[in-house]
C-alpha cells in the first residue's frame, strides 16, 4: 500500500515544527533574561541601602558631635550665654569649629550665632551678623521654633567669593540669651562620598532632598538620566533624603527583551501561516469527497445532509455507517412501531375508548384467546408511595424496578397456566388482563392466591411494595372493559385498606357509602382545643382518625377531607399571637401540604398529620411556659372550666377575682388563644352541655341552668348558633349512633 500522502503530511509540517521549536528557546531566553535582571535589581537595592545606611551613620555622627559641642564645651557655651562679659577667647571657639571641621571631612563649615548682639564665630573667622553671607538663613531659624533637622541642597556664603552647596543642620541653644550653631555638609563632598563607595562601570546612585533636588549622583557621567531604568527607590527614616538607583545595562537587557518579543511574535506567526498554507493543500482532497458526499445526501442517498458536521471524518464514517446500518434500523423501527401500536391497542381495548375488531386483537395478540364464552378479569397492579420512589431512585433505576415487577407477574401467571396480556398503563400502573377457565366463583381464590404470593415476592426482594386490585370476572372478552373500571375502582380504596395488598370486591362490597359530614363535624373541635394548647387535642387527634379508618375512601375522598381539615387549622391557627402564627404559617403549614401530595392511605396521613402537629405543638408549648401571661391565663382558663355555670361569670367577675383588669384578661385570651373571653366561655360550657345530653337523662332547662344560663331560651339559641342544631336535635342523634 502506497504511503506518499503520509510523507507528503510528514514533511508539510516539519517547518512548523521548526517555528514552534525556536518559540521555545526564544521563550526560555526570554525567561533568563527576565530571571537576570531581577537578581540584578535584587543586589542593586542591597548596595544602594548600604550606601544610604553609611551616609545616613555619617550625618548622625555629625549631629551627635554638634549636640555634644553645643551641651559640654565651655568656650561655646560662655561666648553664647555670657556675651561680652564672659571672658570667652573668639580664638578658642573658632579653634573648637575648626577641630569638628577636622574630625568630619563631610563638613563645609560650621559657624556660631549670638542672638544677643548677632555676633557670629565661624572656624576662621568672628563677624557681625550683618556683614555674613548666611544671614538669610539664619534669620529663617530665630523664626522657627523647634530644633532644625536636615535641610535640602542649599547655597551657603560666608564670603562674598565663597560660594558651595551644603545641606545643613542647626540646633537652638535654649540658655539664655541663646544662639545657634550650624552645621554645613558639602554637597561635593557628599557627592565623592557616594562616588568611593560606588563601582561606576557597573551601577548609577542619586540623592535627592525631600524636595526633589539633586544632592549627588555616581556612575552616570555624561548619560542623561531618565528614571526609565531605576531598579531601587527609597527614602531614608533618617533624613528624609531619596535614593535612587539602577544598573547601567539594564536598559540593554530591555532592548533584548523586546527584541525576544517581536522576535516570538514573528515566530509564531510564520508558524501559523505556514500551518494554515499547508492544511488548506493537505484537506483539497477531503474536500472532494465531502462535495460528492453532500450531492449524494441531497440525491437521497446513502449520505444524509447535515447542517454544520462536528467533524469531516466523523461524517464520513456516519455515511459508511448509515449505509452497514440502515437495514437494521429499518428492522428495530418496524418493531417498535409494532410494540407501540400494540400498547395503544391494551390502552383502547382495556378503556373501552373505541371498538376493536377481533381480528385487529388476534394480530397482535394470537395467543389470547377472544371466545366470548370464557371468563375474563382485569388486574391492576400500582407501585405503592410513588412520589417517593421517584425521589428515591434515578429514572435508569425506576425502569429496572418496573421491569422486574412485569418480569415477576408474567413468570406467575404462566406458572398458574393462565394466559394473559399485560402493558404498564402509565407510569404507576400496570394493568394485566388475564383469560380464566371455569366459573368465577372457582377461579377468584387462585388469581388472588398468587397475586398475593407475587406481591410478598416484591415486598421480600424489592426496596418498595405493590397493591393489587382484582376486578369481577366477566363473561367474554368484550366485558373486560368493565372488570377493569371495576380494578381501578377497588384500587381508590387504598387510601382506607392500606398499602401493599390485594383488593378484590369483597373487601369494598360490605361497607357503604360515607356520609363525609359526619368526619367533618369532628374537625372543628379538633383544631379549637389544639389552638388554645390543651394537651385534650392528642385524644381528639387519635378519636378523629380513629373515625377515618372505619370508613371507605377514596385517595381523592381523603384528600377533599384532609385538605378542609388544614383549612379549619389555618384559620384557627391565624388568629394567634403573631409568634404562633408565624410557626403556623412558615414550617407547619407548608409541611402539612407538602405530606398530603405523598401520602397515600389513612395511616400515612395519621402518621405525617400527627408528627408535624406535635412538634409545632411543644414548640407553641415551650413559649407559652416562658410567658408570664400564660401563666396567669392559664389560672383563669382553668376557673372558668370549673365554673363556668355560674351565670354571673364576665370579664368584671374576673377583674374582682384575680385584680386584673377585664379589658387586660380579654386582650390575653385574644393573643393566645385566638379568640376572645366570650366565645371560649359559651364553648366550655357548649362543650359541657354536650356531655351531659349525652350521657345524663336530665330535662334540657337543668341543662342550661347548670352550665350557667338563666333561660332555657337563650341556652338553645347558643347550642344552635355553635353546633348547628338544637339540643334535642343532638341528643336524639347521639342516642342513634
Amino acid at each position: 500500500m502506497s504511503r506518499k500522502w503520509f510523507y507528503r503530511l510528514l514533511v508539510s509540517y516539519l517547518p512548523a515544527f521548526v517555528c514552534f521549536v525556536t518559540v521555545l528557546l526564544l521563550i526560555g531566553f526570554f525567561a533568563l533574561s527576565n530571571l537576570s535582571r531581577k537578581s540584578a535589581a535584587k543586589a542593586n537595592e542591597v548596595f544602594a541601602m548600604h550606601v544610604m545606611e553609611s551616609f545616613d551613620n555619617a550625618l548622625q555622627e555629625i549631629e551627635r558631635s554638634l549636640d555634644g559641642e553645643m551641651l559640654s564645651d565651655s568656650e561655646i557655651v560662655r561666648f553664647v550665654t555670657f556675651g561680652q562679659e564672659g571672658g570667652y577667647s573668639a580664638y578658642d571657639v573658632a579653634l573648637r569649629l575648626k577641630r569638628m571641621l577636622e574630625d568630619y571631612p563631610l563638613l563645609e563649615s560650621v559657624y556660631v550665632v549670638r542672638s544677643e548682639d548677632g555676633t557670629v564665630v565661624t572656624d576662621s573667622a568672628i563677624m557681625r551678623f550683618s556683614e555674613f553671607g548666611d544671614s538669610r538663613f539664619v534669620e529663617t531659624l530665630k523664626q522657627s521654633d523647634a530644633p532644625y533637622r536636615w535641610t535640602g541642597v542649599r547655597e551657603y556664603a560666608a564670603a562674598p567669593h565663597r560660594q558651595a552647596s551644603v545641606i545643613s543642620l542647626a540646633r537652638i541653644v535654649y540658655l539664655p540669651p541663646g544662639g545657634f550653631m550650624v552645621a554645613n555638609v558639602s554637597v561635593d563632598k557628599v557627592r565623592e562620598f557616594i562616588k568611593g563607595m560606588s563601582n561606576t562601570k557597573v551601577n548609577y546612585l542619586r540623592l535627592l532632598d525631600g524636595k526633589g533636588n539633586l544632592i549627588a549622583d555616581a556612575g552616570l557621567g555624561e548619560t542623561p538620566y531618565s528614571g526609565r531604568d531605576d531598579l531601587s527607590r527609597f527614602t531614608s527614616d533618617y533624613t528624609g533624603f531619596e535614593m535612587r538607583s539602577g544598573v547601567k545595562f539594564i536598559g540593554a537587557l530591555a532592548d533584548i527583551s523586546h527584541f525576544t518579543y517581536v522576535s516570538i511574535a514573528l515566530t509564531f506567526g510564520m508558524g501559523i501561516a505556514w500551518i494554515v498554507f499547508v492544511s488548506r493543500r493537505n484537506y483539497r482532497p477531503m474536500e472532494r469527497i465531502l462535495r460528492r458526499l453532500d450531492g449524494a445526501g441531497a440525491k437521497g442517498g446513502i449520505a444524509e445532509k447535515e447542517k454544520s458536521p462536528p467533524d469531516e471524518f466523523m461524517m464520513i464514517e456516519s455515511a459508511i455507517e448509515r449505509m452497514m446500518e440502515k437495514s437494521s434500523l429499518l428492522e428495530k423501527e418496524a418493531e417498535e412501531s409494532k410494540a407501540y401500536k400494540r400498547h395503544v391497542l391494551f390502552i383502547d381495548f382495556i378503556e373501552g375508548k373505541r371498538p376493536i375488531p377481533e381480528e385487529e386483537l388476534a394480530s397482535c395478540f394470537p395467543g389470547l384467546a377472544v371466545s366470548d364464552s370464557d371468563l375474563f378479569a382485569a388486574v391492576v397492579v400500582e407501585l405503592d408511595r410513588y412520589a417517593s420512589f421517584c425521589r428515591t431512585y434515578s429514572a435508569e433505576d425506576r425502569h429496572l424496578f418496573k421491569f422486574v415487577v412485569e418480569k415477576t407477574l408474567n413468570e406467575m401467571f404462566q406458572s398458574a397456566g393462565w394466559q394473559f396480556w399485560m402493558d404498564w398503563t402509565d407510569d404507576r400502573r400496570l394493568a394485566v388482563v388475564l383469560r380464566l377457565a371455569g366459573h368465577a366463583a372457582e377461579t377468584a381464590p387462585p388469581l388472588r392466591d398468587v397475586c398475593r404470593e407475587a406481591a410478598r415476592w416484591i415486598e421480600t426482594r424489592l426496596p418498595f411494595t405493590v397493591t393489587t386490585a382484582i376486578g369481577p370476572a366477566a363473561q367474554g372478552i368484550r366485558h373486560v372493559v368493565r372488570s377493569y373500571a371495576s380494578a381501578l375502582e377497588f384500587l381508590s380504596y387504598k387510601a382506607s385498606l392500606g398499602n401493599n395488598r390485594v383488593i378484590g370486591e369483597a373487601d369494598v362490597s360490605d361497607r357503604p357509602p360515607e356520609d363525609m359530614y359526619r368526619y367533618v363535624r369532628l374537625v372543628r373541635p379538633f383544631a379549637q382545643v389544639y389552638k388554645i394548647g390543651e394537651a385534650e387535642w392528642q385524644d381528639e387527634c387519635t378519636r378523629f382518625f380513629a373515625q377515618l379508618r372505619t370508613g371507605l375512601f377514596t385517595r381523592g375522598d381523603l384528600l377533599s377531607l384532609m385538605n378542609y381539615t388544614l383549612y379549619y387549622f389555618h384559620r384557627e391557627m391565624t388568629e394567634l399571637a403573631g409568634e404562633f402564627r408565624n410557626l403556623w404559617e412558615r414550617e407547619a403549614m407548608p409541611k402539612l401540604a407538602a405530606m398530603l401530595d405523598d401520602a397515600e392511605t389513612v395511616n400515612e396521613v395519621e402518621s405525617h398529620f400527627t408528627g408535624i402537629l406535635t412538634d409545632l405543638w411543644q414548640r407553641m408549648k415551650l413559649a407559652r411556659e416562658r410567658n408570664h401571661k400564660h401563666l396567669l391565663l392559664k389560672r383563669i382558663r382553668e376557673y372558668i372550666e370549673n365554673e363556668y355555670g355560674n351565670p354571673d361569670l364576665s370579664l368584671a367577675y374576673l377583674n374582682d377575682k384575680f385584680g386584673v383588669s377585664g379589658k387586660y384578661i380579654g386582650q390575653l385570651f385574644k393573643d393566645e388563644f385566638g379568640e376572645n373571653f366570650l366565645e371560649f366561655l359559651v364553648r366550655v360550657r357548649m362543650e359541657n352541655a354536650k356531655n351531659m345530653l349525652r350521657e345524663e337523662n336530665v330535662s334540657v332547662r337543668e341543662v342550661a341552668e347548670r352550665v350557667g344560663y338563666t333561660t332555657p331560651i337563650a341556652f338553645i339559641r347558643a347550642f344552635k348558633k355553635q353546633f348547628g342544631m338544637t339540643p334535642g336535635e343532638y341528643r336524639r342523634q347521639a342516642a342513634a349512633q
